[in-house]
């Protein structure tokens, strides 16, 4: 809701503008409720100034200035309902941040000042640019837009992003950090042609040719069961490599692993996602074994390999999918090569049990408490397994809750739940013999802080095995700083943030594979 809110125009009187150099001036605000926006704001050379509502597109809305007792600058306005706003603050080290309240909600910002005037622009003007652009290194720019309408540019390779400030509807500038204005990074020139079209876009005088996705939906047959999907690629006929992605435990349908599916065909594959068997448009039953999963993929691949211009077919297992995509690459005689993201090289129980006690101590709890934990899920594998009684279960779990350990780390707490299903079929699944048999080209990405995944176990494991394949075409990277997601951490505003990293995405757009 408070994202939609817009600040109206500030006219300032020449005295008060003295303490605010002309320009314009761009920052964010943080609510108390962690709600947040974008601020824009116009001071001119004759004193006055106006606010750029970006996220309803409204521009040049009146507003008062003056200072309060303190000495500090207060800016009052409302919005288009009538709710008052109110931003006090200060002037200081080139910025002008202080509080803020939006009716009711409290909160704060900060604007900075532009090294160079961001034009007043409806962003419908230039809606049109958003889309994909190859880059004469191989890397691929990203230009979308954000709810408001507002462009931001996001490399493939760095994963680092930066909001577009306009100049004019086709040329723009970028500052050091996502909302950061104080410096110009780089100038964006966005080409069109004859009929209007947006085709190319010059970053810093390297020319880019645009290019857009092309998402089809298609349907193919699996152990008598029809799985939907869609596939995703460059709307292009230009040969490709095709790739089966085959999710995490998140993933359920043909769209939970967009972000993936969009990166993967920026950087030339066709990609076939679907929905597991028992979600969305897919016949069958939930929950499957990692072997029927996998044939599953198998099932897509060969229908993919069946379609005009694909090249050859291989698989990217992402989390759990790193368990089921060595047993595709195994039923699959055909299979070009294997990308495994976070990939375990252990069962899921060990993988698990490893996991969440990690978490625990990086939580900060003592070992007499993990201990307890342990105990329960030690019960829970063995219950899983058939070993073990529902009542020693039981009793576990009411002594850990009982010690205070975290909710993370419990399993199922009732006795027939799907979960207990899931883990009867797959919880003690041994991935050695798939791994040790793993003999085509494999990309692995690990994360140096991964708790879900524990590199320092699965790292040197997965060396071990594959070793043991005689496969001499494997490639391993461990992104530093980075967890489970690949994405790395701050502590700055998100407007000072220069972006989540690259995800392990400049590895693939790098790894050579045979062709």
């Amino acid at each position: 809701m408070l994202a939609t809110i817009v600040f109206a125009a500030l006219a300032l009187s020449m005295s008060a503008a003295a303490h605010l150099p002309a320009g314009s001036w761009l920052g964010w605000a943080f609510f108390d409720d962690n709600s947040d926006m974008p601020l824009r704001v116009q001071i001119h050379s004759d004193g006055t100034a106006a606010f750029d509502g970006v996220v309803w597109k409204k521009f040049g809305w009146e507003a008062s200035l003056e200072r309060d007792e303190a000495g500090q600058v207060v800016l009052t306005s409302a919005t288009s309902k009538g709710t008052p706003i109110t931003l006090t603050g200060e002037f200081a080290g080139g910025g002008f941040a202080g509080d803020l309240a939006l009716g009711e909600y409290p909160g704060r910002f900060e604007l900075l000042l532009a090294a160079e005037p961001v034009e007043s622009l409806d962003p419908a003007t230039y809606a049109d640019l958003a889309g994909y652009y190859s880059q004469p290194d191989g890397d691929v720019l990203e230009v979308r837009a954000r709810d408001w309408g507002e462009l931001v540019l996001r490399s493939i390779r760095s994963g680092e992003q930066r909001t577009l400030f306009p100049k004019s509807t086709t040329e723009f500038w970028t500052g050091p950090a996502i909302y950061d204005p104080r410096r110009v990074e780089s100038r964006l020139a966005f080409e069109r042609n004859d009929n209007g079209r947006v085709v190319a876009v010059s970053l810093d005088g390297e020319r880019g040719e645009r290019f857009d996705l092309r998402f089809d939906d298609v349907e193919f047959v699996a152990d008598g069961d029809t799985l939907r999907g869609l596939t995703t690629q460059r709307d292009d006929d230009l040969p490709r490599d095709g790739v089966v992605l085959i999710g995490g435990s998140g993933w359920r349908e043909r769209r939970d692993h967009i972000f993936h599916l969009r990166n993967l065909a920026a950087l030339g594959y066709r990609v076939l996602s679907y929905d597991k068997r028992g979600f969305g448009g897919s016949g069958g039953s939930d929950p499957s074994s990692f072997d029927r999963a996998a044939r599953d993929a198998v099932a897509g691949a060969q229908w993919l390999r069946r379609q005009p211009g694909v090249a050859r077919v291989g698989y990217m297992g992402i989390s759990r999918g790193g368990w089921i995509a060595p047993i595709a690459v195994h039923l699959d005689t055909d299979a070009a090569f294997a990308i495994l993201i976070v990939p375990p090289a252990t069962s899921p129980a060990v993988q698990e049990h490893g996991s969440r006690l990690a978490r625990m101590r990086e939580d900060g709890f003592d070992e007499a408490t993990t201990q307890v934990a342990e105990r329960m899920l030690e019960a829970n594998w063995a219950f899983s397994r058939g070993e073990g009684k529902w009542e020693n279960y039981s009793e576990r779990v009411e002594a850990a809750r009982a010690a205070g350990v975290p909710d993370y780390v419990f399993g199922p707490t009732t006795p027939d739940p799907i979960e207990w299903e899931w883990a009867r079929l797959n919880m003690h699944f041994d991935p050695t013999p798939y791994l040790e048999s793993l003999d085509v080209p494999v990309l692995v990405i690990f994360g140096e802080h991964d708790l879900s995944v524990l590199t320092e176990v699965h790292r040197p494991r997965l060396d071990r095995l594959l070793a043991a394949a005689g496969n001499d075409d494997v490639t391993i990277h461990v992104i530093e700083g980075v967890g489970h997601g690949l994405s790395r951490r701050s502590d700055l505003p998100i407007h000072l943030f220069r972006g989540v990293g690259p995800e392990g995405y400049d590895r693939v757009l790098e790894w050579e594979r045979p062709d």
